[in-house]
């Protein structure tokens, strides 16, 4: 198989530390309804020296639009073959007549990735279908070992806006999962520091709300970071005093 541009240039940049890319990823004008996109589509994303990928997705949806689209990840250990099931996968539930957009991070655990998006609405298309990552260079990890583990990774999970926002005393953060697990949610500030932890522990699957009662903060801007095993997603808010 011949390798494309973007596989090229993916395979050289991931040699190299401190570094970062953009790379788009999959760009479609229409998917008709009740139909996917072929995995041969999406340029082949070599995982090797990248400490961590942020997915970012982008679809239109039609007026009266009652079903969401999927975006299905693959995994492959020789970049040729990839597993049935997915790895991780985005839903993004339909709004009519609307941009939707939502990202998920996930620090690599398998060598090759690849991606196909489903419209599972039966009578209606989705269009302007965009989908990058960005990749960001360092340390290697290592995929070499106890790969199939990986899939019991579930990426299917959902981090709110919290609300109000911006808040002075107190906020209401809302998550979801879609199986238990060991999860983290932490609060940090523009410089990258860690300066809360809201929770440490076991949840079960489900719907799940926090009270963010804030005591020490002061005015400025924050971001809250839910992780479920490699995956994790970020918000921001905004503390005034």
């Amino acid at each position: 198989m011949k390798p494309g541009i973007e596989d090229v240039g993916v395979q050289i940049l991931s040699t190299m530390t401190n570094a970062s890319l953009t790379m788009p990823i999959l760009s479609l004008m229409k998917l008709d309804p009740n139909s996917s996109s072929r995995i041969s589509d999406c340029p082949l994303i070599a995982l090797k020296n990248i400490s961590s990928i942020k997915i970012k997705v982008k679809c239109t949806f039609k007026d009266s639009a009652t079903s969401g689209v999927k975006f299905h990840f693959k995994a492959s250990e020789n970049g040729l073959n990839y597993d049935t099931l997915d790895l991780f996968y985005l839903y993004i539930h339909p709004l009519p007549s609307q941009t939707v957009s939502d990202s998920l991070s996930y620090i690599p655990s398998v060598k090759y990735l690849k991606l196909f998006v489903e419209n599972l609405d039966s009578l209606r298309s989705i269009n302007n279908i965009l989908v990058s990552a960005d990749l960001v260079f360092g340390m290697a990890t290592d995929v070499s070992n106890d790969y199939h583990n990986s899939k019991n990774i579930d990426g299917n999970f959902n981090l709110s806006q919290n609300y109000p926002n911006p808040f002075n005393n107190y906020t209401v953060i809302e998550y979801e999962l879609s199986e238990s697990g060991y999860i983290t949610l932490e609060v940090y500030n523009v410089l990258g520091v860690v300066v809360d932890k809201l929770i440490e522990g076991y949840k079960p699957k489900g719907k799940h709300k926090i009270n963010f009662e804030n005591i020490k903060l002061s005015t400025g801007i924050y971001f809250y970071k839910l992780q479920v095993g490699n995956f994790y997603k970020s918000k921001k808010f905004i503390i005034l005093k």
